[in-house]
């Protein structure tokens, strides 16, 4: 609130400026209604599921060029769309990137943002290099649009200020799902000044790829006779020039005139608003020069050639022999040196690199360019090179060895993509909920104080007792980890009993939900949780009540179990166990750090386990849990666990559906689960991409109704079928569903070092109670 009252506040006095000024009239006007929100029909107007891809201007947008290509190759089922900030870089973008549609960036109030967002129909956004504008992130992450930071890069300059502003940035960067940085010192950066080290990658600069440089030879050709520029004509080429800079390559160009008196000169300014500027400096200075929209289909081999268009200056660095590279003799923080590279010159620069301070470590190292600390170095140095063809020869090839050593950046970047687009319409816990989340740990802590006082006058059951919690307040994956470890006692002999409280369920407690043989009720009557483990596990018995220790007297009179185990059993603190086992989502541990996870107990309670399971497919993100955990005094051990899809069946005929087929059938997933980017996350790994997916809460009752309503949209969507999770196919009767085609996911956890695992609680079990 505090920071939209400040942008309009600001917004409003600049406003006069932006209509006054003739040159920000020009450039703002006849975008401005864009920039409060773009129209679908002139960004998505088939409203296919998006890319949004932001670029702020030229570097971005032309970084962007081969990650836009591989989006289109891997997602070719959504739509690309790319904004920018500025006008070159839109006209870069338009010409560069073969996108569907491209707009202007939104200004940063919440209904321009949302327009735009309505518009594109964006599932994914990825931010190019680090472009934080707080209410287009908040928007993006709340209506459930992964972000990825790409090519992420923190200058000098930026470093001070978000430093200072690291209260309103961090949380910005905690909201993206990962952030790609380009080099050690970036990623170190992103992390002092907010980001969660785990969400931040070393993927490399983009702006490396070798494909974005490319330039076909017919265009070289074409542009060279134009600028009537033979093979072996010496060329100096001074690009991106600031103000000031042009001066220096004037000076530098007429001194080494002396010794190549055929030599040329190429004058490429950074802004347009600034050729009309640099023309009056050359006519004044009486130099034999050309502006290059003066040539069109003449050629003329004029002295100095000023280019006055947007979009030449990767062809002329081919036609180049040394080029100097702008906006670093200017205090500006320089740009990019790698086209020359890819062309195979030698390049000059100056001592003010901090925009491109990873590039530019790379050319001296390679020997490709050379960094001189002002106008007179220039001149010296442009002369030595110019006389020494071994030496250019040399550097050209120190720069192809750069681009060779770099061409990571593009997989890894994708793959972060990839790997993020699973949870797209995922939205985050809402503040209300994290308030009554944050309140709940609180009175935890002050009413019930620590877990390993309250388990110290816990009742002994008759038979070795396991636990399995979380801290969580829901998809941890509680009750497929009982389901395995169950599995593992039955087949080793032994005959164990589940207590569950389950939730729902209008049975009356206690209630025998299975006796190993047979299976006395369905969700409606026990609950999901209970339903579940008695369908799932062959053998097992399955007692619901909400009073465990009720439940378990009822097991021992009528089944005489030799081992229970506890469901969601980490706060039922009334019975002792002799194995405490935690499992937690890795993003609990994360987000209980930032406020952006629901934990029902503070996190130091897991001193309480005796083994802590971690769930995340990130394995950087479980290595810094697991890091945490150890920091807090959380002893462990610790193990890494994972869903993975095993089976598919249909829900009424239960006829198995090849998991392979998935990727070619056309579905509509939906679920009421705890954590629905988990199912996605499974769907994504069989291949499957539905074509809607629809979370609800966790534990829906799917009236009549809603499932109508699904089945029209999936008719609307030209669909096969619909897909679901196995907890919420417990909740679906074949009444309700008749007519319609539901499959269902069935997914195990895979724990890594199982058998060390289990050994572990064996262990326990023996030394307590001389059982298993």
């Amino acid at each position: 609130m505090f920071y939209s009252l400040l942008y309009t506040l600001a917004m409003l006095l600049v406003a006069p400026f932006m209509l006054l000024h003739p040159r920000l009239r020009s450039k703002y006007l006849p975008s401005l209604r864009e920039r409060l929100g773009p129209t679908a029909s002139a960004v998505n107007a088939t409203g296919r599921p998006s890319i949004w891809v932001h670029a702020v201007s030229v570097g971005e947008a032309l970084a962007a060029k081969t990650l836009v290509a591989e989006l289109r190759r891997r997602f070719p089922e959504y739509a690309i769309v790319v904004s920018t900030t500025t006008e070159t870089g839109q006209r870069i973008a338009e010409t560069e990137l073969r996108a569907d549609a491209f707009f202007y960036f939104p200004f940063d109030w919440k209904f321009a943002i949302r327009r735009a967002l309505r518009a594109t129909n964006a599932r994914l956004c990825v931010v190019m290099e680090t472009e934080l504008w707080p209410n287009f992130i908040r928007v993006l992450s709340r209506r459930g649009v992964p972000l990825i930071l790409a090519n992420g890069r923190v200058s000098d300059r930026s470093f001070r200020r978000y430093r200072r502003l690291k209260w309103l940035f961090g949380p910005l960067l905690c909201s993206f799902h990962t952030i790609c940085a380009q080099s050690d010192l970036d990623a170190d950066r992103l992390v002092e000044i907010g980001a969660r080290q785990c969400d931040v990658e070393i993927t490399g600069n983009l702006k490396y790829q070798r494909e974005q440089f490319d330039v076909p030879d017919e265009t070289i050709e074409k542009l060279g006779a134009l600028l009537s520029i033979k093979s072996g004509d010496p060329i100096f080429l001074a690009g991106s020039t600031h103000e000031g800079e042009e001066a220096a390559a004037l000076d530098a160009f007429k001194s080494a005139l002396e010794n190549n008196p055929s030599l040329r000169l190429i004058i490429v300014p950074r802004k347009p608003e600034r050729f009309d500027e640099v023309a009056g400096i050359l006519k004044r200075g009486g130099w034999d020069f050309r502006r290059f929209t003066e040539l069109k289909n003449r050629t003329e081999a004029a002295q100095v050639i000023l280019v006055d268009a947007i979009g030449q200056l990767k062809a002329l660095y081919h036609l180049s022999t040394v080029a100097f590279v702008g906006g670093s003799l200017a205090p500006v923080g320089g740009h990019n040196l790698l086209e020359s590279a890819a062309a195979g010159i030698p390049v000059l620069f100056g001592p003010h690199m901090s925009n491109f301070r990873s590039v530019s470590a790379d050319v001296l190292q390679n020997n490709a360019g050379i960094q001189v600390g002002g106008k007179e170095e220039l001149t010296l140095i442009l002369v030595e090179l110019l006389a020494d063809e071994k030496l250019r020869r040399d550097m050209a090839e120190g720069a192809a060895a750069i681009l060779l050593q770099n061409q990571q950046a593009l997989p890894r970047t994708a793959a972060a993509i990839s790997e993020a687009m699973p949870r797209s319409g995922i939205k985050p816990p809402s503040k209300p909920l994290r308030l009554l989340a944050g309140a709940h740990a609180m009175a935890a802590r002050i009413l019930r104080g620590s877990p390993e006082k309250e388990l110290l006058k816990a009742e002994k059951l008759s038979a070795p007792t396991i636990s399995i919690g979380s801290l969580s307040f829901g998809g941890a994956g509680k009750t497929p980890m009982t389901a395995t470890i169950a599995r593992h006692f039955i087949s080793s002999g032994e005959r164990p009993a589940v207590l569950t409280r389950g939730y729902g369920g209008r049975a009356t407690e206690p209630f025998i939900v299975s006796d190993g043989k047979t299976i006395f009720g369905d969700a409606g009557l026990t609950g999901d949780e209970p339903a579940m483990l008695a369908r799932s596990v062959t053998g097992l018995i399955v007692i619901k009540d909400r009073n465990r220790l009720r439940g378990s007297k009822l097991a021992t009179e009528q089944f005489e179990p030799s081992i229970f185990i506890l469901d969601d059993g980490f706060q039922h603190r009334a019975i002792a166990r002799d194995f405490n086992l935690l499992l937690l989502d890795a993003d609990s541990v994360v987000g209980a750090m930032t406020d952006g996870q629901l934990l029902r107990e503070p996190l130091d309670f897991a001193t309480a386990s005796d083994a802590v399971v971690i769930l995340d497919g990130k394995r950087r993100r479980a290595e810094f849990a697991e890091k945490h955990l150890s920091e807090i005094g959380v002893g462990g051990p610790f193990f890494r666990a994972a869903y993975k899809p095993v089976e598919c069946y249909d829900l009424v005929t239960r006829e198995e559906v090849a998991l392979a087929a998935l990727p070619e059938t056309k579905l509509i997933a939906f679920c009421g689960i705890a954590n629905p980017g988990r199912f996605a996350a499974s769907l994504a790994e069989t291949g499957c991409k539905p074509s809607a997916f629809l979370p609800f809460r966790d534990h829906h009752r799917y009236s009549g109704q809603e499932l109508d309503t699904l089945a029209r949209l999936l008719k609307r969507m030209g669909g096969d079928a619909m897909i679901t999770t196995e907890k919420d196919a417990q909740r679906l009767s074949h009444e309700q569903v008749k007519g319609i085609r539901i499959l269902v996911l069935r997914v195990d956890l895979i724990v890594e070092d199982f058998e060390n695992l289990v050994k572990l609680v064996e262990q326990a079990l023996v030394r307590i109670f001389h059982k298993v």
